[in-house]
């Protein structure tokens, strides 16, 4: 089978669901139903807690712990591109999935942001395998419950519409929802991937024994003209859906980094 490539009917497909937010997060069991109403034959492999933060992470220095949860359910000690790994070539290394969902996270995926997100890099990392990957999230306030009957209701036409196609290689696609329910939801849209920026915060406290210890805090910059037609838009009807890539190259500076270094030799 050519990559990134789904010949079989949409009930044939075998789907692996993965997320940051742990295995027993609502969003995980929200796209687990999803998943069922494509396909009778769909498998859970997330982590065991909670790894937001942790965008392509891979454990390298200490060993992966997998428990088998339920028929087709894992939990895993990794981190959600560990999940992956341990799914396709493990788990699944008979049959391997045709298509990869992560998520429904808790609260967008975005901007700057979707580089530090574990979604996405479950997402990038089936992509990397040559499969096809959707990482999907829904907007929330922090600390709040997401309304994920939106996606529950929307998202299995989304993702028919999204692999009735041919992807390029190492593509992957981040869908957003926004944080309204299914009646204010008006239409789909593609969109770029928008630049706002973060500003981090370093917060000090002081455990019991008077020993310093921080938290990481950020806050997203005013969102200019220039990021309206982007995946950050505030418009709350719009699903957004933008096509990610994993490989890394800025192809487009490449021309001044040659003519910068076209001069220079170095003597033996």
């Amino acid at each position: 089978m050519a990559a990134n490539k789904i010949k079989t009917p949409v009930s044939g497909l075998r789907i692996l669901i993965c997320n940051d937010d742990g295995i027993q997060s609502q969003g995980l069991k929200s796209l687990e139903r999803v998943a069922k109403i494509l396909s009778p034959d769909v498998w859970i492999v997330a982590p065991e807690r909670e790894q937001s933060g942790r965008g392509n992470a891979l454990t390298l220095t200490e060993p992966l712990r997998i428990q088998e949860i339920s028929p087709r359910r894992f939990s895993a000690t990794g981190t959600p591109a560990d999940c992956v790994i341990l799914a396709v070539n493990h788990i699944l290394s008979n049959k391997k999935p045709d298509l990869i969902l992560s998520g429904i996270n808790h609260g967008s995926n975005v901007s700057d942001s979707s580089v530090m997100s574990g979604t996405i890099g479950a997402a990038n990392t089936g992509a990397q395998h040559s499969i096809k990957s959707i990482a999907i999230s829904q907007d929330c306030d922090r600390g709040s419950v997401p309304k994920l009957s939106a996606p529950e209701y929307f998202l299995p036409g989304v993702i028919k519409k999204l692999i009735s196609f041919d992807w390029p290689e190492h593509v992957f696609m981040n869908v957003n929802f926004p944080d309204a329910l299914p009646g204010a939801i008006k239409k789909t849209e593609i969109l770029p991937h928008g630049f706002v920026g973060l500003d981090w915060e370093v917060i000090e406290r002081l455990d019991p024994n008077s020993t310093p210890y921080y938290w990481l805090s950020s806050h997203w910059r005013p969102i200019n003209k220039n990021n309206i037609d982007s995946d950050i838009m505030t418009d709350s009807s719009i699903i957004s859906v933008t096509p990610m890539i994993s490989t890394v190259t800025a192809g487009e500076f490449m021309d001044k980094l040659k003519k910068t270094f076209s001069n220079v030799h170095y003597e033996q």
